[in-house]
């Protein structure tokens, strides 16, 4: 269950991403055609992508199962 938790944070970091200033044309339009996507690996390790598929993504993310995962305090990132 943690490691859906994990998949769908990484989801919202990549939408977030995509809809910044510094983001391309082609992830914007990546984003509004397929939306973020997550799944989690055998081994615990969640992944998360936008694009059709996680080999052809515009922008592609993982964390493994004993990664620790930072928490966004404005400019300050706390393991």
């Amino acid at each position: 269950m943690v490691a859906y938790a994990r998949a769908r944070w990484l989801a919202s970091l990549l939408v977030r991403l995509a809809g910044g200033e510094a983001a391309s044309e082609d992830l914007r339009s990546a984003a509004e055609l397929y939306g973020p996507a997550w799944a989690v690996c055998a081994d615990g390790t969640a992944i998360a992508w936008i694009g059709p598929d996680p080999d052809d993504a515009e922008l592609w993310a993982q964390l493994g199962p004993d990664e620790p995962v930072p928490l966004d305090l404005g400019d300050l990132a706390v393991a």
